[in-house]
C-alpha cells in the first residue's frame, strides 16, 4: 500500500516538475511578398513533433529547455530552418517570412483528394494550367483552353479525356466541370456552358484524367476539370483586358462569302482584395461579340461573378457566391455545300439564354482540427424556346480531418434536385432527385502513400429508381451478382528523389440527363428523339504511371517528364447515333412509306466498349542570364473500341485486342480503311493528339509559338455522308490525313502595369474541322491590351 502511495506521489512530482520547466515556442508564419498569412504551415521539431499554424498563420508548440532547430516547411514555398535556444518556462516569439519558389517543379493540387498535396504524389494523372497561360491563349470560352492540355479535347462543346467520348449535340458530359468545389454543369442537358466559366477570375486549373466519381460524382466517369478562383490579398489586385480579333481570308477563296471583315471584340475586368482579417472579395466581369466565320452567325455574352468570404473568427468562415450570364448563340449543324458554301449554315439553331447562380457556402474548423464544409447552390436557367425557367437545388457536405501520422479521411453527403417545367421540348413536367453519401482515406509512409474510396449515389427520375452499381457476370455473360456504389484504389511510390510510380483503378458511371430521355428537337430535317428508357453507363478505368523531375544545380533548369498507360472499359455506354426511328404506330409497308421522315439523332446503349492506350508529356524551364525558354509538349495514342457489333469477336479477347492496339499504332488510316478496324473503331475520336507550346522571354519581351495535331478521325455515322451534301467527297479528299494548327504571339510589357500583344491562330490557315462538317476558323488575328494595377 505504501509502495503505490510512493509511487503516485513520485508520478505526480514528476509530473508537476515537468510543467514547471516547459517552455513555450510560438510565432506567425507569413509569405515574405505579401505579408499573407500561411495557413497550415508545418513546423517540424527535429524529433518529429511540432504544429502547424492556424487560420491566422499563428503556431505554438511545448518544448523542454533546449537547443532546437526548427524547419518551416510549406507547399510552394522554400523551406526556412531557424536555430532556437529555449529556457525553462521561457514564452519565446519566432515569426517567419517563407519566400514562394517560383520555380517549383511540382505544382500543388486539390483535385485527387480534396487535401493540398504535390502533383507528383497523386496517384492518378493531373495536368496543371496556371492562370498566365491563359493571358496568351486570349479565349472567348474556356474550351479554347481545355484544348490546349494534353490528351484532352473539345469537340463541339463536348469534352473528352483521352478519347473516353465523341460527339453528340449538347447533350451529356464524361467529364465533371467544377469550379471551387461546386459542379458546373447545366441542369437540363448535363452539359458544359464553357461561356459560363469565370475565365477572368481563374487561379488555377487541374485536369484529372480518368475516373473520379468517387469524388464528383456522375459524370466524372472520363475525368475532371476543377478550377480554382484566384485567392485575394491585402494588397488589391486588379486585370483589365481588351482584345480585337480579326479572321483572314480563308485559304479557298471560292469559301469565303464576306466583304467586310469579321470583327469579333470584347473586355474583361477582375478584382480581388482581402480588405481586412475579417473580409475579403473577388468580382469579374465580361463580355463579347463575336462575329464567327459562318454567315450571319454573331455571338454575344455578358458575364458577371463575385466573391463575397467572411470570417467571424479563426473557425468560422461564410460567404456568398455568384455567376450571371446573358447570352446568344447559334450552334451550326453543317454546311450548305463544301465549296461555296462551306461557311454558310445549312442548319443551325439560335438560343436566348439567361443563367443565374447563387451559392451560399459554410466552413467550420473544430477544436480537434476537423473541416466542416457546407456548400449550397440555386441554380436557374432561362431559355428563349422554353415556358418557364429551370431550376437545380444542390447541397453539398464535406467532412474531412489531417492526423499527426500522415492520415487524411475525407466523406460527405450531396443532393441535387432537378425542376424543369419545359413542356414544349420535354412533353411533360419533370422532377429528379440524386443523393450520395461517399468516404475517401489516404494514407502516407515514408515512400508509399495509398488512397482508398468509394461512393454510394442513387437517384429518382419521374417514377424511375435506381442506385449506381456494377453488374457482375459470369464466363458466359449472365449477370450474377450487382455490386452497389463505386471505388476507387490508388497507390503511389517514391524510390528516390525525383522519380515518382502510381497505380490508379477507379469505377466509373453517369446517369443519362434529362435532355437524353426526355428532350425532342427538330433542325429542320433532322429530328432528335428522346430515349426514356436510356440506361446509365458504367466502368472503370486503370493507369500505370511513372513521372520524373530533372533538376540543375542552382534550379536554372528544371524539368518533368511523364509516362501513363490507360485502360478504360466501359458497359452500356451512351453514343449519339443518327438512324431512322420509326413509331411502331406507323405502318412501313404502306404505300408511299418514307423511312427518311424519321430521319434523326437519338442516344442510345452500346454494351460495351474499350479504350487503351498510352500519354507522353514533358515539362521544362531554362533561365539562362535573364533569358527563360519554357517547352511543353504531349502526346496521346488511344484504341478506342467497340465490342458488341458483329466484327467484335475478332477483338473482344484480351490478346486480339492488345494485338490490333500495338498494330495500329503505327498505321495509317488510310491503311486501315478497308480492316475490320474501321467496323469496331468508336465514332467521333482522333487515335493521335498532340499538344505542343514554346515560349522566350526577356526583357519584357515574350515570343510563343503553339502546335495542335488531331489525327483524322476516322468513323463518323454513314448516314451523314448521305444526308450532307458533299460530306462523302470532302472525307475523301483529305485522303485520311490529320490536321496540325500553329499559333504564334507576341507580348510587350511596357511596364509594371501595361501590356500588349499580338496572337495569331492557325497560322498556316489550314482548313479543318473537329467535327464534320463544321469548319473551323480560318487564319485569325487579335490584338490585346491589358493593364493590371
Amino acid at each position: 500500500m505504501n509502495l503505490i502511495r510512493i509511487s503516485t506521489i513520485c508520478y505526480f512530482l514528476f509530473q508537476t516538475l515537468n510543467t514547471i520547466q516547459a517552455a513555450t515556442l510560438k510565432g506567425n508564419v507569413t509569405d515574405a511578398v505579401t505579408k499573407e498569412p500561411l495557413i497550415g504551415c508545418e513546423v517540424i521539431i527535429k524529433d518529429g513533433s511540432g504544429a502547424t499554424t492556424d487560420i491566422d498563420g499563428n503556431y505554438n508548440v511545448n518544448l523542454k529547455e533546449g537547443e532546437y532547430d526548427i524547419t518551416y516547411r510549406y507547399l510552394g514555398y522554400h523551406d526556412v530552418v531557424k536555430s532556437v535556444s529555449i529556457a525553462a518556462d521561457e514564452i519565446k516569439e519566432v515569426n517567419v517570412a517563407l519566400q514562394e519558389d517560383v520555380k517549383l517543379m511540382d505544382e500543388t493540387v486539390v483535385t485527387g483528394s480534396v487535401f493540398e498535396k504535390k502533383v507528383s504524389e497523386e496517384v492518378i494523372s493531373i495536368e496543371v494550367i496556371k492562370p498566365d497561360f491563359i493571358n496568351t491563349v486570349n479565349p472567348m470560352r474556356f474550351d479554347d483552353i481545355a484544348r490546349r492540355v494534353s490528351g484532352l479535347n473539345v469537340i463541339d462543346g463536348q469534352a473528352n479525356i483521352r478519347a473516353g467520348s465523341g460527339w453528340s449535340y449538347g447533350v451529356g458530359s464524361r467529364v465533371m466541370v467544377i469550379v471551387d468545389g461546386q459542379p458546373f454543369l447545366s441542369p437540363d442537358k448535363f452539359d458544359v456552358k464553357w461561356d459560363f466559366i469565370p475565365t477572368e477570375t481563374i487561379g488555377q486549373i487541374e485536369v484529372l484524367k480518368g475516373a473520379s466519381s468517387v469524388l464528383y460524382g456522375s459524370s466524372a466517369m472520363n475525368g475532371t476539370i476543377n478550377i480554382r478562383t484566384i485567392k485575394p490579398t491585402s494588397t488589391p489586385m486588379n486585370k483589365f483586358v481588351a482584345y480585337t480579333t480579326v479572321i483572314g481570308s480563308p485559304r479557298r477563296e471560292i469559301t469565303k462569302w464576306w466583304s467586310v471583315p469579321r470583327i469579333s471584340t470584347g473586355a474583361n475586368f477582375a478584382r480581388a482584395h482581402k480588405v481586412s482579417d475579417k473580409f475579403e472579395y473577388v468580382v469579374g466581369a465580361n463580355m463579347f461579340n463575336e462575329r464567327t466565320q459562318f454567315k450571319d452567325v454573331e455571338n454575344h455574352m455578358a458575364r458577371v461573378n463575385f466573391s463575397l468570404r467572411w470570417n467571424k473568427n479563426e473557425n468560422l468562415i461564410w460567404g456568398l457566391k455568384g455567376n450571371f450570364i446573358s447570352s446568344r448563340e447559334q450552334p451550326i449543324f453543317w454546311w450548305q455545300d463544301m465549296n461555296a458554301g462551306a461557311y454558310r449554315p445549312g442548319e443551325l439553331d439560335d438560343i436566348d439564354n439567361v443563367r443565374v447562380i447563387i451559392d451560399p457556402f459554410v466552413t467550420k474548423y473544430s477544436s480537434k482540427g476537423v473541416k466542416h464544409d457546407l456548400k449550397n447552390r440555386l441554380y436557374i436557367l432561362k431559355q428563349r424556346y422554353g415556358d418557364k425557367p429551370l431550376y437545380m437545388i444542390n447541397n453539398d457536405y464535406q467532412v474531412s480531418k489531417e492526423f499527426d501520422n500522415h492520415l487524411r479521411v475525407v466523406g460527405g453527403a450531396s443532393a441535387m434536385t432537378l425542376l424543369v417545367n419545359d413542356k414544349g421540348s420535354f412533353g411533360e413536367f419533370i422532377s429528379a432527385n440524386f443523393i450520395a453519401s461517399f468516404l475517401q482515406v489516404e494514407k502516407k509512409w515514408n515512400k508509399i502513400s495509398a488512397v482508398a474510396g468509394t461512393r454510394v449515389e442513387m437517384f429518382r427520375i419521374q417514377k424511375k429508381v435506381g442506385i449506381a452499381a456494377a453488374p457482375i457476370y459470369n464466363k458466359d455473360k449472365k449477370q450474377v451478382f450487382v455490386s452497389p456504389g463505386n471505388w476507387r484504389l490508388g497507390l503511389n511510390y517514391n524510390p528516390v528523389k525525383n522519380s515518382f510510380f502510381r497505380l490508379n483503378w477507379g469505377q466509373a458511371f453517369r446517369f443519362p440527363s434529362l435532355a437524353e430521355r426526355y428532350a425532342t428537337a427538330e433542325i429542320t430535317s433532322i429530328n432528335i428523339y428522346p430515349n426514356p428508357n436510356l440506361r446509365p453507363e458504367y466502368g472503370w478505368t486503370g493507369e500505370l504511371g511513372f513521372k520524373q523531375h530533372f533538376t540543375s544545380k542552382g534550379r536554372k533548369f528544371t524539368g518533368t517528364f511523364d509516362v501513363a498507360l490507360f485502360w478504360q472499359e466501359y458497359n452500356d455506354l451512351v453514343e449519339f447515333v443518327l438512324d431512322t426511328y420509326v413509331p411502331d404506330s406507323v405502318d412501313q409497308t404502306a404505300p408511299g412509306f418514307d423511312a427518311f421522315k424519321y430521319l434523326g439523332f437519338k442516344s442510345v446503349n452500346i454494351s460495351r466498349a474499350r479504350i487503351a492506350g498510352y500519354e507522353l508529356t514533358w515539362n521544362s524551364d531554362l533561365t539562362i542570364n535573364g533569358h527563360r525558354l519554357s517547352i511543353n509538349a504531349g502526346y496521346m495514342y488511344s484504341y478506342p473500341m467497340e465490342l458488341n457489333n458483329e466484327e467484335s469477336d475478332k477483338i473482344e479477347a484480351l490478346g486480339d485486342y492488345l494485338k490490333g492496339f500495338f498494330k495500329s499504332n503505327f498505321r495509317s488510316a488510310k491503311s486501315l480503311r478497308n480492316s475490320g478496324y474501321m467496323e469496331n473503331v468508336l465514332k467521333f475520336r482522333n487515335r493521335h493528339l498532340f499538344t505542343a507550346d514554346l515560349e522566350w522571354s526577356f526583357k519584357g519581351v515574350t515570343l510563343g509559338v503553339d502546335a495542335r495535331y488531331f489525327s483524322y478521325p476516322e468513323k463518323i455515322d454513314d448516314l451523314l455522308n448521305i444526308v450532307i451534301k458533299d460530306l462523302g467527297q470532302y472525307r475523301m479528299n483529305q485522303d485520311y490525313k490529320g490536321d496540325v494548327i500553329i499559333g504564334a504571339r507576341a507580348f510587350y510589357q511596357i511596364n509594371k502595369k501595361h501590356n500588349i500583344g499580338v496572337i495569331v491562330k492557325n497560322v498556316g490557315n489550314n482548313e479543318y474541322y473537329l467535327r464534320p462538317p463544321k469548319l473551323e476558323a480560318p487564319i485569325n488575328y487579335t490584338l490585346q491590351y491589358r493593364y493590371e494595377f
